[in-house]
Formats: C-alpha cells, structure tokens, sequence
C-alpha cells in the first residue's frame, strides 16, 4: 500500500494501526515494512509466507 500523504478520508481510526498490522504478520511468521517514498506520505509491505502444497 502506498499513500500519497494527502490527509485521511475523516474515518474515525478504532484498530491498532501499523502495530496491529505488525503483529497480525507476526503470527503467521511474516514481516512489514513501513518506509517514506519521495514526495511524502508513505509505503507499507507485507510479506506473507505461503502454505506449502500439500
């Protein structure tokens, strides 16, 4: 997801924001990353770790 840092949509925020995303992705033993992109706002990655077929 990558965000342009124009302002919100004026939803009020009731979950836990990047630390909730943060440890959501821990328990299926995945990672994210938050960084700033050029020109504001900012960019968040999710790795996921995929089932195996079985």
């Amino acid at each position: 997801m990558i965000d342009d840092g124009m302002g919100g949509t004026g939803r009020s925020a009731t979950g836990h924001g990047l630390i909730g995303v943060r440890e959501r992705a821990a328990l299926c033993g995945g990672r994210v990353e938050v960084s700033h992109p050029p020109g504001g706002g900012f960019a968040l990655r999710a790795v996921l770790p995929l089932a195996e077929p079985g």
